[in-house]
């Protein structure tokens, strides 16, 4: 058995990966909730929230999910929703 031994090139690529993971569930999430289809938003923020997003993305990662998801919940007319998670940027990433 060989073992892979990992390089910083490795890693970074891992943790590139990761980002992209954690925001296309975000995106999709987002479009549905663009789409006004709340249950499908729901669903897919839920299934985003499931991964470690908000311990394992990067710093900018996880203020780009802060920002779609406020912008998201404003979109469905949920103006009180919408602040919270848009706040949580300002809490978070100061």
């Amino acid at each position: 058995m060989r073992l892979i031994r990992p390089t910083e090139e490795l890693l970074a690529w891992d943790r590139d990966w990761i980002a992209a993971h954690y925001a296309a569930l975000e995106t999709l999430a987002h479009i549905s909730a663009l789409r006004g289809d709340r249950d499908v938003f729901e669903a897919r923020a839920m299934r985003a929230d499931w991964t470690d997003w908000m311990t394992g993305a990067s710093t900018a990662v996880h203020a780009q999910i802060l920002q779609f998801r406020g912008m998201s919940w404003r979109a469905l007319g949920e103006t009180t929703q919408a602040r919270l998670w848009l706040e949580k940027i300002g809490r978070a990433h100061v």
